[in-house]
């Protein structure tokens, strides 16, 4: 990569201006990233933040940080995150990646969980709904109105 590009601080560690991150490295990201949902049926593998960042001489580190302080990259680094979300539900759907492998995939790199219901009013107990305990006791649903007539 050449000078143009970047410039290198005291650390050793490329460095992008605030420009250069806001004119190549916020639209290569998300560019890198829309060929890879592209063609996800033939190269058979989703992108990688890193792959990308190793592309350009970023750490995920230093790709945090420009994450954090410019909104332009911010915004680019959450659309990427969604795309690679969709190659990896695409590639899932049509059979390319193992589900096993899907599964743990998309824990770790995305914002898909497993969520389980968890019942905290029963302490653990089989939980009786109101109209079984109606019928255990006999009770009738609906209680009955005295109706008196008036003379």
């Amino acid at each position: 990569m050449n000078d143009t590009k970047k410039r290198k601080e005291g650390s050793g560690k490329p460095k992008y201006t605030t420009q250069q991150i806001e004119d190549f490295l916020a639209p290569n990201i998300v560019e890198y990233f829309e060929e890879a949902l592209r063609n996800v049926e033939t190269k058979k593998t989703i992108p990688f933040i890193s792959a990308w960042g190793r592309s350009v001489d970023l750490t995920p580190e230093v790709m945090w940080e420009y994450k954090k302080k410019n909104e332009t990259f911010g915004n680019a680094y959450k659309k990427v995150k969604q795309i690679q979300k969709e190659c990896l539900i695409v590639g899932a759907l049509k059979g390319i990646f193992n589900p096993t492998a899907f599964i743990f995939t998309a824990k770790n790199i995305t914002d898909m969980r497993d969520h389980t219901k968890i019942d905290h009013t029963s302490g653990g107990k089989p939980f009786v709904l109101p109209s079984e305990i109606i019928k255990k006791n006999g009770l009738s649903q609906r209680p009955k109105k005295d109706r008196k007539r008036s003379a």
